[in-house]
């Protein structure tokens, strides 16, 4: 393993809807273009510090809708115990939408795990995040979540995940809603 690290990466992504405009889902259909660069220093042999930077150009189908979201985050990961081992993340975002509102705020990851070789690994996280989406500007979401592995008999092994993600969505740039009653 490396005591620095420094990954860059490009992504592209496109989502379309087959028949999307008969069921309301071509105001979600967009490009994005995906920057990342990604550091991580080791100064200890399992504790490691790291800076991740993201920036993206999303393009809409929807006239009005684009974004160029822009993050960064830092934080550290690392054993606290032989056991229990954490990460820490923080950072900003802005969503810095064409029109109306934007996030511009925090974001963040905490996460701890215990780990009983070979048997056991348990798990628990809380992330703060922001999105695009076609429906809104954005929204924010808290993200709770626990996972857990349980391995027997070298074979076989059991896994559970759970999560509960409580989500905000933005009043900006939501599309006007418009009832037709003539018959």
């Amino acid at each position: 393993s490396r005591a620095l690290e420094l990954r860059l990466g490009y992504r592209w992504r496109a989502i379309r809807f087959v028949d999307g405009e008969n069921v309301g889902a071509d105001q979600s259909e967009k490009d994005a273009h995906e920057l990342r660069l990604l550091s991580r220093w080791k100064f200890l042999p399992k504790t490691a510090l790291f800076a991740d930077f993201q920036y993206h150009v999303i393009d809409y189908q929807q006239a009005g809708a684009d974004s160029s979201p822009l993050r960064l985050e830092v934080g550290v990961q690392g054993l606290v115990t032989q056991r229990v081992s954490v990460v820490l993340s923080g950072g900003f975002l802005g969503t810095f939408n064409e029109a109306d509102e934007s996030y511009n705020g925090p974001v963040g990851t905490v996460s701890v795990q215990y780990i009983l070789e070979p048997t056991l690994r348990l798990k628990a996280q809380y992330a703060y995040d922001a999105k695009d989406n076609g429906f809104s500007n954005f929204y924010t979401v808290h993200k709770i979540s626990g996972t857990s592995t349980l391995r027997f008999l070298t074979r076989f092994s059991f896994d559970t995940k759970v999560g509960l993600d409580l989500i905000t969505y933005s009043q900006a740039g939501v599309a006007e809603t418009v009832v037709n009653t003539s018959p």
